[in-house]
């Protein structure tokens, strides 16, 4: 951040980071409330387990490596398309912190 601007891979990576955050915390908020329950199966069985939580800094933490590794020795022309990838988790995980939040509140 030489100029003081936020730099695009730090943003697609604090962006997944936000999301992912979001997502784990309305999560954890609504299964609190009677008659709602996690949809997906996968994650269903991973929280009976206790392994939710380890499961998703994995996730977080791997993306954000493998990305910033192919971000360093792609070709310059190509770097901002690698960066979707955290960019659209990202989004697709706030996106579930949103419907957590609406179930939260009807």
């Amino acid at each position: 951040m030489r100029s003081g601007r936020l730099r695009v891979d730090t943003f697609s990576y604090l962006w997944l980071v936000i999301g992912s955050v979001a997502d784990e915390i309305t999560t954890r908020i609504g299964l609190t409330f009677p008659g709602v329950y996690e949809a997906n199966e996968f994650a269903r069985e991973l929280m009976g387990k206790g392994l939710w939580l380890a499961y998703d800094i994995s996730l977080v933490a791997l993306s954000i490596i493998g990305v910033s590794c192919f971000y360093k020795i792609i070709d310059k022309r190509y770097r901002d398309v690698i960066l979707l990838y955290p960019i659209l988790l990202g989004t697709f995980r706030l996106t579930a912190a949103i419907w957590n939040i609406i179930i939260i509140l009807l």
